[in-house]
């Protein structure tokens, strides 16, 4: 098995076990996604992802699962893109992690 996919479902058992409304929530939206438009407050990437942060404060262990599915990927680049966001995994993105400006060329004044 592929160890991220391995990783994967490491981080959903965690869930499952420690959180199961929130992993619950996660795999009704993956097995219908419509369900994100028409109940996007409890079903939107927007709750859900902000469920899992809240799981990952909550949980040390679920914390470092997901940074051990972040350390599976071999381009460093990619780790630290998993770090932030975990991209269409069964149809759900997870986003977090540490938001930087790059470029921050903010201009206010009147025309």
């Amino acid at each position: 098995m592929d160890k991220s996919l391995e990783k994967g479902q490491q981080v959903m058992q965690l869930l499952k076990d420690r959180f199961p409304d929130t992993a619950g929530a996660i795999e009704l939206a993956a097995q219908r996604p419509e369900l994100a438009q028409q109940q996007p407050l409890d079903y939107g990437e927007a709750v859900l992802v902000e469920k899992v942060e809240q799981a990952a404060i909550a949980d040390p262990e679920i914390k470092a699962a997901i940074e051990d599915l972040a350390a599976t990927q071999e381009n460093p680049q990619v780790a630290e893109a998993v770090k932030t966001v975990i991209e269409n995994w069964q149809g759900i993105n997870i986003k977090g992690g540490i938001n930087t400006i790059n470029n921050p060329n903010l201009n206010f004044g009147s025309k």
